[in-house]
C-alpha cells in the first residue's frame, strides 16, 4: 500500500507538468492562427485600399483571403478542441503547411496589387512620352531626344516584364510551396526592375526638363550656331526654353493626376482642368515670347511665366496636396475598418499590451483624418496669383501630409506589433489571463 502511494505521488505532478505542458502549447499554436489572421486582415485593408486595382483581381484576392480566414478559423476551433499533442500537430501542420499566409499569400496579395499599379503607370507613361515629342522636337537637343527615346524603351521594358503577372501570381497556390518559392522569388525581382524602370523614366522627364531650364547657361540645343544669335535671340529663346520646362512639368503632373486611381471624381476633374488652364496659358506665353521684338515685350511674357503660372511653387504642391490627401482619406477608412476587424483577434489574445496597440491605431487614425479633413479643398483654392502670400499654407499642408504619413506608418507598425506578441506570445510570455 505504501509502495502503491508513492507511485501515485509521483505520477500527479507528472500528470500536471504535462497537461500543463500541453496547455501551453495549445496557447501558442493558438497564437500562431491569431497572428496569421492578424496578417490576413491587413492584407485585405491594403486590398481594399488599393484603387487601382483590376475589377477581377481585386475580386479574386478577396476571395484567397477570405478562403484563408475561413480555413484558419477552422484551425482555431480544432485547436481548441485538441487534447492530444498528435491532434496539436496536426492542426499545426494545417496552419503551417497548409495556409502558408507568410510565405505565399501574402507575396501573392502583394506582387497582384504592385503588378496593377504598374500597369496604370505604364500606360501613363506611354502617354507621357506622345506629350512630350512636340516639346522635345521644339528644344532641338539631341541629348532630350536621347531622354525621350529612353523613357519609351523603359515603358517597354516595365510592361514585358508585368504583362501576365498578376494573372501569374493568382494562380500560385499555398500547397505548392516550397516548389513555387522560385517563381514568387521571380515574380518580386520582376516588379523591383518595373520599379527601377519607371523611376529611370521619370528620371528622365525630369532631365528633359532641366535641360530646357538650364539652356541659358550651358549650351543652346537649336540647330543654330551659337555666333549667329544676338543677345536679343538668346534672350528669347531662353526664355522659350523656361516654357518649355513648365510644359514637361505639367505634362508629368497630368500623367501623375491619370494615375491617381484613389481621387476623388471632383478632385480629378478640378486638377485636370487646372492643369490644362495651366497649359492654355503657357501656350499662350510661347506664342508672345516668339512674337516679342523688344527685350520690354520678352519682360511682359517672362512675368506672365513666373509670376503668373508659378507652376513650380504653386500648382506642383496643389497636385501633390489633393493626391495625397484623396489616398491618405482612403487609406484612413481602411485602417478604421481594420480596427474593427482586429478587435475580436485582441480579445482572444488577452495581451494588454495589444489591448493599447488597439487603442493607439484608433488614435493615430483619427489624428491623421483630422488632419486631412478639407485638405484637398484647402489646396485646390490655391491660386498662382496668391503666391507669396500662401507660401505659408502650401508649407502647412505639405506638414500635415507628411504627419498623416507619420500618423499611418505608427498605425500599421501597431498592426505588426499585435501580430509579433501573437507570434511570440509562446516564447516570452504567457498572455491569456
Amino acid at each position: 500500500m505504501l509502495f502503491a502511494f508513492a507511485s501515485s505521488a509521483q505520477a500527479q505532478p507528472r500528470q500536471a507538468k504535462t497537461s500543463a505542458k500541453f496547455q501551453q502549447a495549445q496557447l501558442a499554436l493558438e497564437h500562431q492562427i491569431i497572428a496569421r489572421q492578424v496578417q490576413l486582415s491587413l492584407l485585405g485593408t491594403e486590398v481594399a485600399n488599393a484603387a487601382s486595382l483590376a475589377t477581377p483581381d481585386r475580386s479574386s484576392l478577396v476571395t484567397i483571403i477570405t478562403s484563408e480566414q475561413t480555413a484558419l478559423g477552422t484551425d482555431a476551433t480544432n485547436a481548441a478542441a485538441a487534447t492530444t499533442f498528435g491532434a496539436l500537430d496536426t492542426v499545426r501542420q494545417a496552419v503551417i503547411g497548409g495556409e502558408r499566409v507568410y510565405v505565399v499569400v501574402t507575396d501573392q496579395v502583394n506582387e497582384v496589387i504592385a503588378a496593377d499599379g504598374d500597369t496604370v503607370a505604364e500606360a501613363g507613361y506611354t502617354g507621357l512620352a506622345s506629350e512630350l515629342t512636340p516639346l522635345v522636337t521644339e528644344l532641338g537637343s539631341t541629348r532630350a531626344t536621347h531622354l525621350l527615346s529612353d523613357i519609351t524603351s523603359r515603358v517597354t521594358a516595365a510592361a514585358a516584364l508585368t504583362t501576365g503577372l498578376s494573372a501569374d501570381a493568382l494562380a500560385l497556390v499555398p500547397a505548392g510551396y516550397p516548389g513555387n518559392e522560385s517563381q514568387i522569388k521571380t515574380y518580386n525581382f520582376q516588379l523591383a526592375q518595373v520599379k527601377k524602370d519607371l523611376g529611370m523614366a521619370k528620371g528622365d522627364v525630369k532631365a528633359v526638363e532641366d535641360i530646357a531650364l538650364g539652356l541659358r547657361w550651358y549650351h543652346f540645343t537649336k540647330p543654330v550656331a551659337t555666333a549667329a544669335l544676338t543677345k536679343f535671340q538668346k534672350a528669347q529663346l531662353a526664355l522659350e526654353h523656361q516654357i518649355i520646362a513648365r510644359q514637361v512639368q505639367l505634362s508629368l503632373l497630368g500623367t501623375e493626376v491619370a494615375d491617381a486611381a484613389s481621387l476623388t471624381t471632383a478632385d480629378r476633374s478640378a486638377l485636370v482642368t487646372l492643369i490644362t488652364n495651366e497649359q492654355t496659358a503657357l501656350g499662350t506665353d510661347a506664342t508672345n515670347a516668339a512674337a516679342a521684338t523688344t527685350y520690354a515685350a520678352l519682360d511682359t511674357v517672362r512675368q506672365a511665366v513666373i509670376g503668373d503660372e508659378r507652376v513650380y511653387v504653386v500648382v506642383t504642391d496643389q497636385v501633390n496636396e489633393v493626391i495625397g490627401a484623396d489616398n491618405d482619406t482612403v487609406i484612413e477608412a481602411g485602417y478604421t475598418g481594420l480596427a474593427t476587424e482586429l478587435a475580436p483577434l485582441v480579445t482572444e489574445l488577452g495581451s494588454m499590451h495589444a489591448s493599447h496597440l488597439l487603442s493607439d491605431i484608433t488614435s493615430q487614425v483619427t489624428a491623421a483624418t483630422a488632419l486631412t479633413t478639407g485638405l484637398s479643398a484647402n489646396a485646390l483654392a490655391l491660386t498662382p496669383a496668391g503666391y507669396p502670400g500662401n507660401q505659408s499654407q502650401i508649407k502647412t499642408y505639405n506638414f500635415q501630409l507628411a504627419q498623416v504619413t507619420k500618423e499611418l506608418g505608427i498605425a500599421k507598425g501597431d498592426v505588426k506589433t499585435i501580430e509579433d506578441i501573437a507570434l511570440g506570445a509562446h516564447i516570452f510570455h504567457i498572455l491569456k489571463h
